[in-house]
């Protein structure tokens, strides 16, 4: 079984042909939403159809497609609240499954919740024998505000031996995540540009130590925009380990 932990309704769609590419070697996928995506007065049940219709597309299954941050009630941008419930969800839930590998975003400082899936996985006993991949999204690495950089690997995390490559047909799926324009208006032309020059996404193997320190030095992109701090981040999520 291959699972993917993602935080949001549409982060699917950086990730989607390593989705399609498993799906056609008719690997088991299962896709694990971690908010309820909640956020500017869009509901969970729109973001759930929007990316139901990507997966369903991709070939997953829908019983293979779990909105735990919805039965949790975990809000868009708070993950770093509930890790421990999380935790809990996922140990109860796959106690006993086989899990060959476990893919979800980069520890990079993009979003709050991106990284917060890092520590969920370094410390869920249930992945402790799969392989643990990531897929960066964007983050504020080596640019300036308030510009930021799409599928930007951070030189001291560890590529691993695998990665996939995007059709530029895949763009279509954009149009899937109509609750999400304001945002794919941003990121699209950073898209575009990425894979108009090198259409090959390398996945990243994750290493516990990374949670240890800042993803990068300067300011994280959710620092840019929120008042979350990556101190304040880690501070919050120790502590509700230590709670939970």
């Amino acid at each position: 079984m291959n699972i993917y932990l993602l935080a949001h309704q549409d982060d699917e769609f950086f990730c989607l042909p390593y989705i399609r590419k498993q799906i056609q070697y008719n690997e088991e996928v299962l896709v694990v939403f971690l908010t309820n995506g909640c956020f500017g007065g869009v509901t969970s049940e729109k973001r759930n159809r929007e990316s139901l219709k990507t997966l369903i597309d991709l070939g997953v299954d829908t019983k293979n497609v779990m909105f735990f941050g919805e039965s949790l009630e975990i809000d868009d941008g708070k993950l770093h609240r509930s890790v421990g419930k999380v935790i809990a969800k996922l140990e109860n839930e796959f106690a006993t499954a086989k899990i060959n590998k476990v893919i979800f975003p980069c520890f990079e400082g993009g979003h709050q919740d991106h990284d917060s899936i890092s520590y969920i996985v370094a410390h869920s006993r249930v992945f402790d024998r799969a392989k643990r991949l990531q897929f960066s999204l964007y983050n504020a690495y080596k640019i300036s505000k308030p510009l930021f950089r799409v599928y930007k690997i951070i030189n001291d995390q560890n590529l691993s031996d695998e990665g996939f490559a995007y059709k530029i047909s895949d763009l279509r799926y954009i149009l899937n995540y109509k609750s999400q324009k304001k945002s794919f208006i941003g990121l699209g032309p950073f898209i575009i540009v990425r894979l108009l020059f090198n259409k090959y996404i390398n996945l990243v193997k994750f290493e516990n130590f990374y949670i240890y320190k800042r993803p990068h030095l300067g300011a994280l992109l959710y620092e840019k925009r929120t008042k979350l701090t990556y101190e304040g981040l880690d501070m919050e999520i120790r502590s509700n380990l230590e709670k939970n």
